[in-house]
Order: C-alpha cells, then structure tokens, then sequence
C-alpha cells in the first residue's frame, strides 16, 4: 500500500457515455474519480497531476478528430482539403459561411467568427436544432464583439430561434454534403434501426432520437480510432517497462516515459502508433505536448 501513496486509480468504462438516452457511443468514461472532467481553465487541479521522479508525460490529442470524421463522411472536399493543408476546420467554415465578412475581418474578429463556427459545427454534431443552437449562440455572442456580429451577418446579441433558423439554413447551404449525410444517417436509422461506422460497429438508436445519430455515429468512430490506436501502442511497448500509458481524456493519450536520450524516440514510437493514415481519405494525426511538471504546464512538443 505505501507504494500506491499518492497515486489515484479510477475506473475506466467502455459504455458510459451516451448520445441522447441508450445510444452507447464507446466514447471512454471514468468515474471515482471521473478523470473526463478535470477542469482546463482553472489549472490548480491539474497541477496535481505529475509524473514519478526521473519521468516525464507526453500529451497525445487528435486533431479536432471529430470534425474530421464529420468531413469525411459526408465527403466534403473543401473541408477535407483543408485537412490536408493543414487549415483549422472552424476557422474554414467560418471563411465559407461568413465570406467576405471573415476575409476582409482583423484578426480578432476572424477569431471570434471562429468561435461562432465552432459552436455551429457542433451544434450540427451533436443534433441541435434552432431552439438549442440559438441558446448556444446567445451565450456566446454576449462575449462577442459588434464588429463580429457585423461580419457574421447577427444583428442582435439576444438571439432568438427565429435568429436561429436562418444561420442553419446558412449553413445547410453551404455545406450541402454534410445536410445529405445527417439525413441519409437519419433515413438508415429510420429502416434499420441502427447506422454503421466504418470499422463495422453498429450504433443502434431510437426511432424517435434519430437526430442523435450523427453524434453516435461521430463521437463512437473517433472512440474507435483512439482505442484502436491504444491498442496498438500497448502492443508496442509490451516489452519496455520505463514507458506506459497513465490516463486517456477524451481525445488524449497520456504517455509517462523515463528519462533520457532515448525518451523522444518512444514519444515518435507513439505517435506513429496512434496516427491513422489509412482508414479515412484524410490523415487523422494528433498535437504532442509535453512536461517533466505539472499537467497544468504542459507545452507543445516536436518530434
């Protein structure tokens, strides 16, 4: 027992989180402790999280994986390319949907734009209709700028669902693949009971929460290629004892390693493990961090 001082062992569940009730999405979940929400703003829980003396912890997080995964399956090839290029997907949607209000925008206002984007994209994830969406936004355009409700076309910060409505017709038109994709998933879903991701997992959803289809259908193929890409790291480090996996958060893999010259080679290891280049027409790669600290001080790595 005194060797276990100090350190704090959760419980880890495959089918704990759901999109909309019943619908499993095999997204991880934790509980006593739930590790899932650690807070990311307010940093002094995080600093409670350090690696063993003489280790460090590197941070492994797909690239807004989700939206990816969204781009991919309804095959938007403006999306995927930016993919490609390297380009954030919410800052490109928001230069399609707001045009030249996001071109001829600073900086910050494009920054905001971003954010208005984001919160649409997952709006369309997650199954929001107006009533949801125009809750979301109105919380977010109290911390917007006039210049960025300008450029966006939002001429009220107390957004309604009548504001609403248009913007998704906004975007369902600018991005007519990804409407195709939500009712063609809807339609299985309606006939079948359940729609299949790629890797041949059926998610099986209500009739009556058809819209939470995307979401499952999203949220449990990137759980899939995370745990896929687990797995395959545990396979490779099967035989080194200074390297191992201390925690998964969402989309992040937490790898603790020794010390030493040869520390990064095992990071590099990693992240080839856990990169899925062939499964999808676009690569799904993921961001490295790093600390010899606190989580709390994590900084971007290269590797």
């Amino acid at each position: 027992e005194e060797e276990a001082i100090g350190e704090i062992f959760p419980t880890f569940w495959q089918t704990g989180s759901k999109a909309g009730r019943s619908v499993v999405t095999g997204r991880l979940s934790s509980s006593d402790p739930n590790f899932q929400n650690i807070p990311r703003r307010d940093k002094s829980v995080r600093r409670g999280f350090i690696p063993r003396p003489g280790y460090g912890i590197y941070y492994f997080d797909y690239k807004q994986i989700e939206m990816v995964i969204l781009a991919c399956s309804a095959g938007d090839r403006r999306l995927m390319q930016a993919v490609l290029d390297g380009v954030d997907l919410h800052a490109r949607t928001a230069e399609l949907l707001f045009s030249k209000g996001y071109t001829n925008a600073s900086q910050q206002v494009k920054d905001e734009l971003r954010q208005v984007a984001k919160t649409i994209n997952f709006g369309i994830i997650y199954g929001m209709g107006a009533k949801k969406l125009a809750k979301s936004l109105r919380e977010l355009l109290l911390g917007v700028s006039p210049e960025a409700r300008l450029a966006a076309g939002i001429s009220t910060s107390t957004f309604s669902v009548e504001d609403a409505r248009p913007i998704l017709a906004r975007y369902h038109k600018t991005l007519p693949t990804v409407g195709r994709f939500m009712k063609e998933t809807m339609w299985k879903i309606g006939s079948a009971g359940f729609v299949q991701d790629v890797f041949g997992r059926r998610y099986h959803v209500p009739a009556d929460l058809r819209y939470k289809g995307v979401n499952a259908l999203i949220q449990g193929c990137a759980a899939s290629v995370m745990k896929r890409g687990v797995i395959k790291l545990t396979e490779a480090l099967s035989d080194n004892p200074h390297a191992g996996i201390v925690n998964l958060v969402h989309d992040e893999i937490q790898l603790e390693v020794l010390l030493g010259p040869d520390q990064d080679n095992v990071a590099r290891l990693a992240l080839t493990c856990l990169e899925d280049r062939t499964t999808f027409p676009v690569p799904l790669l993921l961001d490295v961090a790093y600390t010899e600290t606190t989580w709390a001080d994590k900084a971007k790595r290269t590797l």
